[in-house]
């Protein structure tokens, strides 16, 4: 058939010469008579212009893998980038995606009625006593704490302080009462301490620990600080930073008055 100048035959015949020129080419040369090694170019009387088939693979173009080989597939580079980042990033679920906030504890807020006058030490006085404080009026020898206020010994007078200091945070905690005493707890012991500048640093740094224990008081009922006290308070914590068996104690005052009066009122 392929010998045959027949337009027609030779149509029928070009995409089976072409294929069999890729599977089989020795078998292609017998048919066509072709004694070249590649049937690149067929004659014309076996493959006219209007048909001609399929070109054969070149030398230098890659031969296509035969039907009997297994086709070599190329990994997906991006799919498998695509599965590598979704194991190895975990995606976040709907509760974690958006930030929470933690609400912060509420600042004092409420103002002690009359908190910018200063009790005189006489009421002063009269309010400690009917606190019904242990040992108020006892001896300074029987840790007595008015008598060892006024006594000139620096162990009785931190003793007085010191109870004083006690008997504060855990009386007004218990009791959950807004209205406290912490103005006439430091008028009277500014009156026996010389407006607290005390000589002696056991006596100042029992009065700088009752004023961080005041402040805690206010801190946990939310009740602002007296102006006067903060003023008076800061000043001498502010003082004592360059003592050094004073400053730890400076510092801390001056921490616990921040929560209790605007930082800026501290400072001033």
């Amino acid at each position: 058939l392929n010998s045959l100048e027949d337009k027609d035959t030779a149509q029928a015949l070009a995409p089976v010469l072409s294929e069999l020129a890729q599977s089989n080419p020795r078998a292609f040369k017998s048919v066509s008579g072709d004694t070249k090694p590649t049937p690149r170019s067929p004659s014309k009387t076996a493959l006219p212009k209007s048909a001609s088939p399929r070109a054969a693979p070149s030398a230098s173009s890659p031969a296509k893998p035969s039907a009997s080989e297994p086709k070599k597939t190329r990994p997906n580079l991006r799919s498998q980038d695509s599965s590598r980042s979704s194991k190895s990033v975990p995606k976040a679920s709907k509760s974690s995606s958006a930030p929470t906030q933690q609400r912060q504890p509420d600042a004092p807020t409420l103002e002690p009625e009359n908190s910018s006058v200063v009790p005189t030490l006489e009421d002063s006085l009269t309010v400690l006593e009917n606190l019904s404080i242990p040992q108020w009026g006892a001896p300074e020898d029987d840790d007595g704490i008015l008598s060892g206020l006024k006594s000139g010994s620096w162990k009785y007078r931190k003793g007085a302080v010191d109870s004083l200091g006690s008997f504060f945070k855990n009386h007004f905690l218990e009791s959950n009462n807004k209205s406290i005493s912490s103005a006439e707890f430091i008028v009277v012991v500014k009156a026996h301490t010389k407006n607290m500048k005390e000589s002696n640093f056991n006596v100042t740094k029992s009065i700088l620990v009752l004023i961080e224990s005041i402040c805690e008081v206010h801190e946990q009922l939310r009740l602002l600080l007296p102006g006067w006290i903060c003023h008076d308070a800061a000043g001498l914590a502010v003082d004592k930073l360059a003592d050094k068996k004073l400053k730890a104690n400076g510092l801390d005052v001056l921490t616990a008055l921040c929560a209790v009066r605007l930082p800026g009122e501290v400072i001033t």
